[in-house]
């Protein structure tokens, strides 16, 4: 896959979602609204998924929240370089990290725009097990 200046990857690699499901061990899919409700869970499947899960001593000694201190949207947003700099001369790296929140998108796409993006994933991911329910709609 080249780079993807922006927007769902799913529409831009037609297919993908549909064949990652008869691979299950290759691929994870998380939806951001589910990091954003339990950080914790989602690190906890990231770990397993990748064959490195935590151990009862890191659970304890506190390596969910330090990981989801160090991935934080604060966090990545300090960082010089993602404050400084563009991507292949076109998009500044900072433009990628706006709130951080669930919803946020509502306060950029007009109406007609969401509903343009709803019918484009339900098409896109017709066939496939991923959905969007309950986060695209308005």
């Amino acid at each position: 896959m080249g780079f993807i200046h922006s927007g769902p990857s799913g529409i831009t690699c037609s297919g993908s979602g549909t064949q990652a499901w008869k691979k299950p061990d290759r691929v994870l899919f998380l939806k951001y609204e589910e990091l954003k409700e339990d950080i914790g869970l989602s690190l906890k499947k990231m770990a397993e998924f990748v064959g490195v899960p935590f151990s009862t001593d890191e659970v304890k000694r506190g390596g969910f929240e330090e990981i989801a201190r160090l991935c934080s949207i604060e966090n990545l947003r300090s960082l010089k370089v993602n404050k400084e700099g563009n991507r292949k001369g076109i998009i500044k790296n900072s433009s990628f990290y706006r709130k951080g929140e669930v919803g946020d998108w509502k306060n950029h796409l007009s109406p007609s725009m969401a509903d343009r993006v709803d019918k484009l994933l339900e098409e896109k991911l017709s066939g496939s097990e991923l959905t969007f329910k309950n986060y695209i709609k308005i």
